[in-house]
């Protein structure tokens, strides 16, 4: 490991220099006639010119470089040319394992015009700025240098799973395909497998639009996808997700799924990716996760059992189905298997049936966990905070809550008040 302490004015071809000084100890016969014509140092997919200074490549503290052999002078590549370069320090590894990172807090990449944003769920569980990396397709490695003419030809594409092409420098590769890698920018990599999702609804507020319901101006905002766009700030968005999740009013889209709509009601106003609900947070995200495939599972024919309220699904074009618990029912109505015919009611109507019997069966679920059976009448009783001595509003029995016996000054003297 290599460290080197490179001012921010120190140019490509500066750095190139020190680092032959410094590497030079290490290197094989065959590598002697490395020179700063031959050496390329890569970073963000471009080889850097010699006359741009670190500062004006956007290169900052515990950014990563790649050091490799340049292919415009020579095919055969040294060996292991691959070298990653921490700055400051420059520090040199010969390994793959470590990934270019930046130290970035949401608000230096307001200042700084960082235009990627993700949530970064492993380290941050916040909104991160991401720094946009490109990986060899074939070997994984970040040793590649990106085509600049087709870069950007087609960058809907490429952000929908496309490719990038380029060179990979890495030894005994001969990848010409990448892909695009985004990684947290608010901690340091743990390596190759630090990715994020990147949340192209989350942007820049370059042109200071107000959000709209609070009316503060804040960057980033979320963009809805309405034309033109409206925006909100990134805390009313958590907050109105949280009330859709709440009420559960997120919009079912074919192609998206559930999904929240602009809050003026556009037609075309979605939030198209659903991994922007990262910002409910880790609890709230899972709980419209369990929301938004009980409702693909409805509207794909599931049925939740009216007396039980198991999940189910019946292919068949019956009336009348028979949960896996053995309990018969009008998949119209919901109610139990009853003679002759039944009126057929419209999809809304069928979903809302299914839906009541899964809210049922959540019920259930909660007053069993919840609640205990009065030890007379075994009518099941919520302790909604208080002391120990409850009495059952139907029976009027007065049971200790802990020993579910009869009242007494044994339960009084060790935990009227537990």
């Amino acid at each position: 490991m290599l460290e080197m302490q490179i001012p921010p004015s120190t140019t490509v071809r500066q750095l190139k220099d020190q680092l032959l000084l410094s590497m030079n100890a290490g290197l094989t016969s065959q590598e002697k006639d490395l020179n700063t014509k031959n050496l390329a140092i890569i970073f963000a997919g471009k080889a850097l010119q010699d006359d741009h200074s670190l500062q004006e490549c956007l290169i900052r503290d515990a950014t990563i470089l790649h050091v490799a052999r340049s292919r415009e002078d020579s095919s055969t590549p040294t060996h292991d040319t691959q070298q990653e370069s921490l700055l400051p320090g420059v520090s040199t590894s010969k390994s793959d394992t470590e990934s270019d990172h930046l130290i970035v807090t949401r608000e230096q990449a307001a200042s700084l015009q960082c235009a990627f944003y993700g949530y970064c769920r492993e380290s941050c569980s916040d909104v991160t700025a991401v720094l946009l990396r490109f990986a060899c397709d074939k070997c994984g490695g970040f040793v590649f240098v990106v085509d600049p003419i087709t870069e950007l030809d087609t960058w809907e594409d490429i952000l929908d799973g496309g490719k990038v092409h380029g060179v990979c420098y890495k030894d005994d590769c001969d990848g010409t395909d990448a892909n695009l890698i985004f990684k947290c920018a608010a901690h340091q990599s743990r390596g190759q497998s630090d990715r994020m999702h990147y949340l192209r609804q989350i942007k820049l507020n370059l042109m200071d639009i107000a959000c709209t319901t609070c009316g503060d101006v804040k960057t980033p905002v979320i963009t809805f996808s309405c034309d033109p766009s409206h925006i909100m700030c990134l805390s009313c968005f958590q907050q109105y997700c949280a009330h859709l999740l709440a009420e559960r009013r997120f919009t079912w889209v074919a192609n998206l799924g559930s999904t929240a709509r602009c809050p003026f009601g556009c037609a075309d106003g979605l939030i198209v990716d659903p991994h922007h609900f990262y910002v409910l947070g880790r609890r709230l995200y899972e709980n419209y996760k369990d929301f938004a495939a009980e409702e693909c599972f409805l509207r794909s024919g599931g049925t939740y059992c009216s007396t039980c309220g198991a999940p189910f699904v019946d292919e068949s074009s019956n009336f009348f189905t028979t949960c896996p618990n053995g309990h018969r029912f009008c998949r119209k109505c919901g109610d139990i298997a009853h003679a002759g015919e039944c009126d057929a009611l419209p999809p809304p109507e069928q979903l809302a049936v299914s839906e009541k019997a899964r809210e049922n069966a959540h019920s259930r679920q909660t007053i069993l966990s919840t609640t205990k059976p009065c030890p007379g009448c075994a009518a099941p009783i919520e302790r909604n905070g208080g002391c120990m001595h409850v009495i059952c509003a139907r029976c009027k029995k007065e049971f200790c809550w802990i020993c579910q016996t009869d009242w007494g000054i044994d339960c009084m003297s060790r935990h009227w008040f537990a």
